[in-house]
């Protein structure tokens, strides 16, 4: 039977998955259970205009993979929408700036409070539990072994989100999965799911799923197929009202369909002030209340109507219109439910005619004409207060959607998406590329329209614009990987711009900033024409359009995700164990990766690559260090903190965390409760924890007892916990954990002992080839043996010896080997140092040695002995290994008096510059030093070699060749 049922499917034409096989079976049974009189009584004009499938035709199907046409060029805008006016050329001027920790649809946790009226429970029809006391009063009494049983309680409506998918909608596609979301969470509906509403070039209207880029390869669905027999099924729409299909009335009827057998309502995504330029502005405003819960629309009782009477209403459809603000949805939620004499505001829209006409032009555009000072002017007149202030903190920075919603939070928190579409639709911007469905909103940059933002400029205290761009550009350097500084410092000097990302993006925000600046007056000024200089020359020259132009390698900053290079087993690895919710630990040198590895890990590109689902994950990344001083309530806050922003779409989750929080509660066991409740939404945590050092260093703030309490904590809940399958630990450190912290007591495992174990390498050959790939001009024999004699295989050293060799090379000027060495030295000093002082005392002796061997094979004749080395550097092989996992040495491949040789040439330059720098008091100090690694015999001879390489420098300099790049400039 079901295979002729699957059948005849296939032979009209429908191509249906299983699901939907069952959803029509189902269907099909309830309908021949249930009295379907509500749709006999149907005005019969409904019946004219609902779309029918004839399964002759081949309309459905010809739209399963097509989009619906633009109407038609007779339509009547609304214009409620930004016009462009920009020619494709100035899409380079700008790069989406995506901001993950800002909200589109504000006051989710209000919202979500308002719609509690809905959370009804009823009995069911279908599904039935023991009542255990009655059961038991029938035995007692009949004697009879039958049980009673009752109605199950089920909750009250599933609800059907219908998206208007309207080329003017494009605003709202991050709002609206928010609240998408937001309902499927919510706990009051048995089902939500959500469907695209749209036209075709007939004007007929048709639904499909939406789910995704996929949605518009479904199947076309008619309107009447959501009917629910049992008229519980609530239908929300959510529009704009300004489409074609408004104004034909095409959607009026689809919509009175719905609402004479169940509650159909208009989520309106515009400000009312904006109504009147939609469908809504032609239609009859009232107040609408029940008195019973889920009644239909045509039921509903009418109040406040203006010269009209019952006998006039009977074409037009009761529809309640609503805004996404929590005490608009509040009333509606208690009208639906029937509770008293709430009133929500509704209109009467018409179902037996166009509501406007088409050939007319009905709301006001503003002319191309306008002056700068006449657009403002028409904004200021009908935006609200808040509003007015979202203009004028924008005029201080790029425009796009991701960076109003940081404004949002982090200065106007008390704003909503209604003053967000006063301000777009106010006819002061224009985006700067063409706006079509195929766009995500997020990725469109916008501007103001000429001389709109210097007008805003000036009618903003300086203080505000000042900290909007101050707080935005920390979000748009932590994007491309810089500091703040080096942000501020790319502003002033573009050729610091190291990618064509990073150029593209820093230079709207240089523009800006300098009109900032030039209000500021005095030095200011002259800083802004400073700024705006370099950034006119290089447009002319277009050097942000040749991607060629901008040094493609990093310094002093991490490496971006899309820049990373090599270390595939590690990242394998580290998926590994976050895939089954174990733990990693990475050490490795100064330089050598750390925290780009985990920016890597941290990325959805990553995620994909892999083959992992990036939506089940939050992920949390931050530095020990940012913890000062570092305790373990101050760490357990930075994870709880981090977690909540990391939670956009989880507002109850939020609160709970916020309560931690606000409490001073932040501890283990709260993170153990949050992962209790992250496991139950199907979501893990992974936390990516940098400079795991500092955790493993006492303080005056933290004791040993408090080490040892918060790395228990640690493994208990990574290991212990009934919530561990909802975590993964990945922390990095300079030197292996166990080498660190505290020893454990014997009679107990082993703190460290839940982390899987991995090194941080030097490049291998291959990662080396791949690094250098971008460099335009072939390299020669002689800089490739330079770049392996200054920098090795160290990533850091290769990353500053590329970034410098690339500005020489793409420079026409001659590339002097001497000049590059001596300014690669300039920029490593700080490295060198850094990794001079991470070496305890005996490492650095053995450091002295191993460079007093190698000088003393290049002098040519001994000039002072040292006996019996290899049996020093035989009995310390443990540092000589820490050394060499710190980057600083390496295995030699032919010499046998010293196993390790220098990374870097100038690793052993610094060395010998130690060296040059003992004076009489610490030459005594370093042989008392001495003796534990050697005899006393053995640490006299040190003493002599160090005394006399202080004394000859001049034969030590001609001796290094490469590691003093003076000595070049007599060879």
């Amino acid at each position: 039977m079901i295979e002729r049922v699957i059948g005849a499917f296939n032979h009209w034409g429908f191509n249906l998955d299983d699901t939907e096989i069952a959803d029509i079976l189902w269907l099909a049974v309830q309908m021949r259970r249930c009295d379907l009189s509500p749709m006999s009584e149907l005005p019969q004009e409904t019946s004219a205009v609902t779309p029918e499938i004839d399964p002759n035709t081949k309309l459905p199907r010809d739209h399963q993979n097509n989009s619906p046409k633009s109407p038609t060029k007779t339509e009547t805008s609304a214009n409620v929408y930004p016009q462009s006016s920009q020619d494709s050329s100035q899409t380079s001027s700008g790069l989406p700036i995506k901001v993950p920790a800002a909200q589109a649809l504000r006051n989710q946790l209000d919202i979500s409070r308002s719609l509690r009226p809905l959370k009804r429970q009823v009995p069911s029809k279908r599904e039935f539990s023991l009542d255990e006391i009655a059961t038991a009063e029938r035995i007692a009494e009949e004697k009879l072994l039958s049980p009673v049983m009752r109605p199950a309680s089920e909750r009250w409506l599933e609800l059907a989100l219908v998206v208007d998918e309207g080329k003017s909608m494009f605003l709202w596609q991050q709002t609206i999965k928010e609240f998408q979301q937001l309902l499927e969470r919510h706990g009051a509906f048995r089902d939500v799911r959500t469907w695209g509403l749209f036209s075709d070039e007939r004007g007929k209207v048709w639904l499909r799923p939406r789910t995704g880029e996929l949605s518009r390869q479904k199947r076309l669905h008619n309107p009447r197929e959501l009917i629910d027999p049992n008229g519980r099924r609530l239908f929300v729409i959510i529009s704009d009202c300004v489409s074609q299909a408004w104004r034909s009335g095409a959607i009026a009827k689809t919509l009175a369909v719905w609402a004479s057998t169940a509650p159909t309502t208009i989520i309106q995504v515009l400000p009312e002030w904006l109504w009147e330029r939609s469908a809504l502005g032609v239609a009859e405003s009232t107040l609408l209340r029940s008195l019973a819960p889920g009644v239909p629309n045509q039921q509903l009782i009418m109040t406040a109507l203006d010269l009209l009477d019952e006998s006039d209403v009977y074409n037009q459809l009761k529809i309640p219109v609503v805004m996404l603000e929590p005490e608009s949805l509040k009333n509606w939620a208690r009208m639906v439910a029937g509770v008293g004499e709430v009133q929500t505001k509704g209109f009467l829209l018409a179902t037996d005619g166009e509501i406007l006409d088409g050939s007319s032009e009905s709301t006001e555009n503003y002319p191309v004409e306008l002056s700068a000072k006449q657009r403002l002017q028409r904004f200021r007149l009908t935006a609200s207060p808040m509003a007015r202030k979202l203009a004028g903190l924008l005029a201080a920075t790029p425009v796009s959607l991701p960076v109003v919603r940081l404004i949002q939070q982090t200065m106007l928190q008390k704003s909503s998406q209604v003053h967000v579409a006063e301000v777009f639709l106010g006819g002061i911007l224009k985006p700067l590329s063409p706006v079509n469905e195929d766009v995500e909103a997020d990725k469109i940059q916008f501007d103001f329209a000429d001389g709109v933002r210097d007008l805003l400029l000036d009618g903003v205290p300086l203080t505000e614009s000042t900290e909007v761009l101050r707080r935005v550009s920390e979000y748009v350097a932590a994007r491309v990987g810089l500091s703040v500084d080096e942000f501020a410092a790319m502003l002033a000097n573009p050729s610091l711009a190291v990618d064509s990302s990073s150029g593209i993006l820093v230079r709207p925000f240089a523009q800006i900033s300098a009109k900032v600046l030039r209000r500021l007056g005095g030095k200011y000024r002259e800083l802004a024409e400073e700024m705006e200089q370099p950034f006119q020359l290089l447009s002319k020259t277009g050097i942000f359009t040749k991607t060629s132009q901008l040094n493609p390698f990093f310094v002093g900053v991490p490496v971006p995700p899309e820049k990373f290079i090599g270390r595939n087993s590690l990242i394998a690895t580290a998926f590994d164990q976050i895939n089954h919710r174990s733990h990693l630990a990475v050490w490795g040198g100064l330089g050598t990766g750390k925290t780009s590895f985990l920016a890597k890990l941290a990325s959805p590109d990553t995620w994909i690559q892999q083959g992992l689902d990036f939506s089940q994950a939050v992920i949390v990344r931050f530095s020990c260090e940012e913890i000062e001083p570092f305790t373990p309530f101050g760490f357990w806050t930075k994870v709880l903190s981090l977690l909540k922003n990391s939670l956009l779409n989880e507002p109850e989750l939020q609160e709970k965390i916020n309560t931690f929080l606000e409490k001073n509660l932040a501890s283990r066991d709260s993170l153990h409760q949050i992962l209790g409740e992250l496991g139950q939404r199907e979501k893990f945590l992974v936390m990516l924890v940098d400079d795991y050092d500092r955790a493993l260093f006492q303080t005056q703030e933290y004791s040993k007892n408090s080490m040892q309490q918060f790395l228990s904590e640690c493994r208990n809940l990574a290991v212990y916990s009934e919530t561990k399958r909802n975590l993964s630990i990945i922390v990095t450190s300079k030197k292996r954990l166990n080498d660190l912290g505290p020893h454990f007591n014997p009679n107990q495992s082993p703190w460290y002992n839940h982390y899987l174990f991995r090194q941080i390498k030097l490049f291998d050959n291959t990662e080396i080839e791949q690094l250098l790939q971008p460099f335009n001009k072939p390299i020669t024999a002689e800089l490739r043996q330079v770049i392996g004699e200054i920098a090795g295989e160290h990533p850091a050293l290769l990353q500053i010896s590329s970034f410098l060799l690339y500005q020489k090379l793409n420079n026409d000027s001659l590339l002097q080997i001497e000049e590059f060495v001596r300014e690669f030295e300039s920029n490593t000093k700080a490295f060198f140092y850094s990794t001079w002082q991470q070496c305890n005392t005996k490492e650095q002796n053995l450091l002295m040695l191993m460079a007093l061997v190698k000088l003393r094979g290049r002098l040519g004749k001994r000039r002072y002995d040292l006996e019996d080395v290899d049996l020093i550097f035989t009995q310390n092989e443990r540092n000589l290994r820490n050394l060499e996992e710190q980057g600083v040495i390496k295995r030699a491949t032919n010499n046998v008096n010293i196993p390790y040789t220098f990374t870097s040439s100038l690793i052993e330059n610094w060395v010998i510059q130690e060296i040059w720098n003992s004076d009489e008091d610490s030459l005594k100090q370093r042989q008392k030093e001495f003796l534990n690694l050697m005899s006393n015999q053995q640490a006299g001879s040190m003493k002599k070699a160090i005394v006399w390489v202080g004394t000859y420098k001049d034969d030590v300099i001609s001796a290094l060749k490469f590691i003093h790049p003076s000595s070049r400039k007599n060879n």
